[in-house]
This record gives C-alpha cells, structure tokens and sequence, in this order.
C-alpha cells in the first residue's frame, strides 16, 4: 500500500471513514495526496482539460471494487479510447463473470 500511495498522485475515496483508513494504514505520509469524492464523479460534474497533463509517463487507470453492473467497470475500459496518450488500466477486485461488449 505505501509504494502505491507513494507514486501516486491523487488518493481518491468515497468517504471520511476510508480516508482515515487509509491515512492511518500509510502512517499519515501521504494526507495531503487524499481527497474525498462521494461515491464517484458525477459526469455532469467533470471537466474536460484543455491541455494534458504535464506529468511523465503512460496515463494510469486504476478502479478497485466490486467489479458489478452498477461501478459501470465498462466506462473505465471505454473512457481509454478517448486519449491519445500512452495508457495503462488496472482493474482491482472480485468477480464471477464479465461480459465486454463493443470493439475491442
């Protein structure tokens, strides 16, 4: 968990209680990277960038949870399509069956 914390640059949670977890199990070296977003993003709510991002490197997904119908794992997969950035996504968590529908 601290190499994960340590390179990344933004530790997103759904709530107060996972923040502090999450806080505690890093020995509060990485408070300052932690924000809170309720339950995902709301898409009315995004923003699209005009520039991209100055960092070095493939643009890194990561989505960990339940990977059923309603985390809608299928728009993280999709959502790639729209970069012309070199890309990586990384699924975390527990499943029974998956069904990708669509180009590949």
């Amino acid at each position: 968990m601290l190499e994960v914390a340590g390179a990344s640059a933004a530790i997103v949670t759904p709530t107060s209680v996972f923040a502090d977890r999450i806080d505690r199990l890093t020995g509060r070296r990485f408070t300052d990277r932690i924000a809170i977003i309720p339950w995902g993003i709301r898409l009315a709510d995004a923003h699209v960038r005009d520039q991209p991002s100055a960092g070095t490197g493939p643009l890194s997904l990561v989505q960990a949870g339940r990977l059923d119908d309603n985390k809608s794992t299928i728009i993280a997969i999709e959502s790639l399509v729209f970069t012309d950035q070199p890309h990586h996504l990384t699924l975390i968590g527990k499943f029974t069956a998956v069904a990708i529908t669509g180009p590949v």
